[in-house]
């Protein structure tokens, strides 16, 4: 009796494994699945001594599929450039509300006020909690 308990706690096991791996390989109705099964599969054809990872584990017409796919997104970006500022500004010459949308401009000016000149050079990348005068 022990014996068959053991025998069907394994081949439950196995079963769900089967189906973990048929779900996460085969099907494309979850895109978090779909994405970590691409992630996997980029990340290994990418690397020179792993790509058996991923063609031992995954079907071949999936592999090509994927691997597909980042060629055809590489090739796309080739020649673009990613420098962001191709109008010629910087953040400098920007105007701070435009550049932050979300803070009300009454009541920053309220909050702090600081002169036009200044405000454009203001850089917010930290909230200063441990600065004396803020309470935030």
């Amino acid at each position: 009796m022990k014996k068959l308990k053991i025998i069907a706690v394994l081949l439950f096991l196995v079963l769900l494994l089967e189906c973990t791996y048929c779900i996460a390989v085969f099907t494309d109705w979850c895109p978090p699945l779909t994405d970590l099964r691409n992630q996997y599969i980029e990340t290994a054809l990418s690397t020179m001594n792993h790509k058996w990872l991923a063609t031992a584990l995954i079907p071949g017409d999936i592999v090509r599929e994927v691997w597909e796919g980042l060629e055809d997104s590489r090739t796309a970006q080739l020649g673009q450039n990613s420098t962001g500022w191709e109008t010629g500004e910087t953040p400098q010459n920007r105007d701070f509300f435009a550049l932050f949308p979300e803070l009300e401009e009454a009541a920053v000016r309220a909050w702090a006020p600081i002169p036009e000149e200044e405000l454009a050079e203001i850089y917010v990348n930290y909230a200063g909690l441990d600065e004396v005068g803020l309470d935030l």
